[in-house]
C-alpha cells in the first residue's frame, strides 16, 4: 500500500520520551559496523550432518556473519551430572568446525534443563523414565543453578575462542519457554551463577544475557533489581513489532512490542543502572503464515512485507551504536503448515527455495558488510488488509485510540518530508505526508466505500488541538480498499494537526496522525 513512495528511510520521532532514550543510548566512541546473523536450528535431531552443512552454505550465501545456534542442555547432559553426550557433543563440534569453514561466526543460545535438574513437578517427571522431552520438562528452571553453570562452563572451556558468543537461556520472561513460580529470581540465580564460572573456563568468552521475548524493559529492570548488574558481557533482546513495520513506534502502553521505540528503552533502562554494555538483537523477524486475525501477536504477512520491513529493521539497526548484531529469525522454515506461525519465519521455504526475504537479508547484510547503504525498498510498509490492534489484556479500544506523534523521515536519496507516519486503529489505516505545500492520505479501509478526513489545528493557548473540525471531506474508497486524498495547502496551512480518517460503517473505527509543524 502506497509503495510509490515508501523506500528504506529513517524516522526520528519527535515524541519526547523516544528521542530522549536514543539520546541517551549514544556511547562516546565509534562503535565497529554490526553484524547481519540469521538463527539456525541446526542442532536439531531432524537435521543430519548433510543438513547442517547444507543450512550453513545458504548462511553463508545470505552474506550472514554469524549464525545463532540453539544447545539443548536436556541433551549435552541428558543422563545425569557429569556425564556429557559424545554423540550430542560430536553434533556441537561439527556446528563449529563447518562453520570456521565458512567464514562464520557462532552464537550458542544454552538452554533447557535435562530431567535429572529439572525443577518440573512429579507428575510430568515420572521418575525421568520414557520420553521426558515430550513432557517439557526441560522447560522448568533448573533446581539448582550451578549446574546449569557447571554444564555451560564445560562447553565454553570445550570451544574457548572458536564461539563468538553464549546466550543464557532463551526468553525467560516467557511463560512456555522458561516455567518458574518467580521468573525473575530463578532467572537472576541462573546468570548470576554462570557468568563468573564461564568466564573462568574461558576469560575472553562473550556472555550474553537476557535473551528477552520482545524489547522488554520491564523485565530487564526487574533482573538488575535483582542483581543481575555486572553479570553479563551483552545483554539481548528479541524486538517483535508483531503485524507492524519495525518502524511503527507502538501502541500506547506497549513499548516492547516496538523494534524502534522498544530497542531504545531496553537501553535506556540499562544505562540508568549503569550497565553500558551492547545489546544484542538474537531474535526479529516477521512470519509469513496465512493467519490474518484481530490479535496483533498471532497475524502474519505476505513474504514480499516480510522482505520489506527486514530491510528496513536492519538499516534501522545501524542507526543504534550500541547494537553490534541483529539475528533474524530464522534461516528456514521447519514446517510445511502455512497455519503455523512459529514454523513460518524463515528466509527460505521448508524445500529451500528463498522467498524474497532471502535476497533482502543478503542485499542488507552485504551492505552492513562493506558500509554501503542499504538498498531501498518499494514494498509496502503495512500488511494487508492492516490490523494493529493491543495485546489480550490491554485496555479496549475506543474511537480515536492510538494516534502517534509525526516526525521527520527521510530516505536514503535524502528527499525530505514532514509529518510522515503510520496510523492505525482497527480496519482502517492511513499514511499523511506533508509535501510540497499539500499534505497527502494514502489508505486502506477494510469494510465500506467511503472515508470522513478531518482535520482539527493545534490552538497553542489552549495546549491541546481544537474540537472545531477546521477541514472535512467524504473520500471514495476502491474496490480493493484502498484510498487516497490530497489537502491543499490553503485548507491546511502551517502548524501542527491532528488528522482524523473514519470508517463511515461499523465497527469500522478511526486512525489519528498528527503532521507538520
Amino acid at each position: 500500500m502506497a509503495g510509490a513512495f515508501l523506500r528504506v528511510f529513517r524516522v526520528l520521532l519527535a515524541a519526547g520520551a523516544l528521542v530522549c532514550a536514543l539520546g541517551a543510548a549514544a556511547p562516546a566512541q565509534a562503535a565497529a559496523a554490526p553484524t547481519a546473523a540469521v538463527q539456525a536450528h541446526l542442532l536439531w535431531s531432524r537435521y543430519n550432518a548433510a543438513d547442517r552443512e547444507r543450512l550453513l552454505d545458504r548462511a553463508k550465501e545470505a552474506g550472514a556473519g554469524m549464525v545463532r545456534v540453539d544447545i539443548g542442555w536436556a541433551s549435552l547432559e541428558q543422563g545425569g551430572k557429569g556425564n556429557y553426550n559424545a554423540w550430542y557433543l560430536g553434533k556441537m563440534d561439527h556446528v563449529v568446525t563447518e562453520a570456521e569453514k565458512r567464514g562464520i561466526k557462532v552464537l550458542f543460545t544454552f538452554w533447557e534443563t535435562p530431567c535429572w535438574a529439572s525443577t518440573a513437578p512429579e507428575s510430568l517427571k515420572q521418575g525421568c523414565a520414557g520420553t521426558w522431552w515430550n513432557r517439557g520438562v526441560q522447560r522448568y528452571a533448573p533446581a539448582n543453578p550451578a549446574d546449569f553453570a557447571d554444564a555451560l562452563a564445560f562447553s565454553v572451556g570445550r570451544y574457548g575462542d572458536r564461539v563468538a558468543a553464549w546466550e543464557l537461556w532463551n526468553e525467560p520472561n516467557h511463560p512456555t519457554y522458561f516455567k518458574a513460580a518467580d521468573q525473575v529470581s530463578a532467572y537472576a540465580a541462573i546468570v548470576k551463577a554462570a557468568y563468573p564460572v564461564a568466564k573462568a573456563a574461558h576469560p575472553g568468552a562473550t556472555i550474553i544475557a537476557g535473551s528477552l521475548a520482545d524489547a522488554d524493559f520491564e523485565f530487564t529492570r526487574a533482573l538488575l533489581d535483582a542483581g543481575v548488574g555486572g553479570y553479563f558481557d551483552a545483554w539481548s533482546v528479541h524486538p517483535y513489532s508483531e503485524d507492524r513495520s519495525p518502524l511503527h513506534p507502538g501502541i500506547p502502553g506497549w513499548t516492547k512490542k516496538s523494534f524502534a521505540a522498544g530497542v531504545p528503552a531496553v537501553r535506556d533502562t540499562l544505562l540508568r543502572r549503569g550497565e553500558d554494555k551492547p545489546i544484542w538483537l538474537t531474535e526479529f523477524g516477521w512470519s509469513t503464515c496465512t493467519v490474518r486475525g484481530a490479535r496483533a501477536y498471532e497475524n502474519c504477512v505476505d513474504p514480499e512485507t516480510q522482505a520489506a520491513w527486514l530491510g528496513l529493521a536492519l538499516a534501522h539497526m545501524r542507526t543504534w551504536t550500541y547494537v553490534p548484531v541483529g539475528v533474524a529469525f530464522g534461516l528456514e522454515d521447519t514446517s510445511t503448515d502455512l497455519g503455523d506461525r512459529v514454523e513460518n519465519y524463515g528466509l527460505l521455504r521448508v524445500d529451500g527455495s528463498p522467498k524474497p526475504a532471502f535476497a533482502a537479508f543478503r542485499s542488507a547484510a552485504q551492505a552492513i558488510a562493506t558500509g554501503a547503504p542499504i538498498p531501498p525498498t518499494s514494498q509496502p510498509l503495512d500488511p494487508q488488509p492492516p490490523v494493529s490492534q493491543p495485546p489480550v489484556g490491554n485496555a479496549p479500544a475506543r474511537e480515536g485510540a492510538g494516534e502517534v506523534e509525526g516526525g521527520e523521515a527521510s530516505t536514503t536519496q535524502r528527499q525530505s518530508t514532514l509529518g510522515l507516519q503510520t496510523a492505525t486503529r482497527h480496519r482502517v489505516t492511513f499514511r499523511a505526508a506533508r509535501k510540497a505545500g499539500r499534505v497527502r492520505l494514502t489508505g486502506h479501509l477494510s469494510l465500506g466505500r467511503t472515508v470522513l478526513v478531518r482535520a482539527y489545528r493545534w490552538d497553542p493557548r489552549a495546549r491541546r488541538f481544537s474540537r472545531r473540525t477546521s477541514y472535512r471531506a467524504l473520500v471514495p474508497v476502491a474496490a480493493t480498499g484502498a484510498f487516497s486524498h490530497r489537502i491543499a495547502n490553503a485548507a491546511l496551512g502551517r502548524g501542527r494537526w491532528l488528522v482524523v480518517v473514519k470508517g463511515r460503517r461499523r465497527p469500522v473505527l478511526s486512525a489519528t496522525a498528527r503532521v507538520g509543524r
